[in-house]
């Protein structure tokens, strides 16, 4: 992730003679302050719903990894959803490798804002794992990927494409096991 850290240091003025007082400074005039607005887009957080094990837990699991997916589009922390990802989701690693060949030199997505819709979802057991499949409709706006090389720019058009997810919690932590648009 890139992140900007504003350090402020102050000091305080030291006489040459310590024994000579000052006259007190007069009393700050109180002034409204601002605080401003922030610089880029905030990482998402899990939310409450998705710290179950049911079949709401991991459709809550599957729209936060959408929020992360356009995260990282938007060029911050690839390594953040990256971690949302076990080592077998090879559609998972095919995103993940096309967001690094975008930012590699400094490209850009635009556009692609998401709803997921028509969710259905059916629990899977193997052994002690708890999976689920979770089949959902995710409706895009235009997207515009620029490359900073000479390669071509990318439009994908707005659309609705079903895709289905495998999703396992494992050790506490959902992870996005399989990914395959249907």
């Amino acid at each position: 992730m890139v992140a900007a850290a504003v350090l402020v240091a102050s000091s305080s003025a030291c006489s040459e003679d310590p024994e000579e007082k000052a006259d007190p400074a007069p009393a700050p005039t109180p002034t409204a302050t601002t605080t401003p607005a922030a610089a880029g887009p905030v990482e998402p957080t899990l939310p409450p719903e998705a710290e179950g094990d049911d079949a709401a837990a991991a459709e809550a699991f599957v729209e936060y990894f959408w929020a992360m997916v356009k995260y990282a589009e938007s060029g911050q922390d690839i390594h953040a959803l990256r971690r949302l990802m076990s080592e077998h989701c090879e559609g998972c690693g095919g995103g993940i490798r096309f967001l690094r060949e975008v930012f590699r030199d400094g490209g850009r997505i635009e556009g692609g804002d998401v709803v997921l819709s028509r969710f259905e979802t059916t629990e899977l057991r193997s052994g002690p794992a708890i999976l689920h499949e979770v089949r959902v409709d995710i409706t895009s706006t235009r997207q515009v990927v620029s490359y900073a090389s000479d390669r071509e720019e990318q439009v994908f058009p707005a659309g609705t494409v079903r895709n289905r997810f495998i999703v396992i919690k494992h050790d506490g932590q959902w992870l996005m096991d399989r990914w395959e648009v249907l």
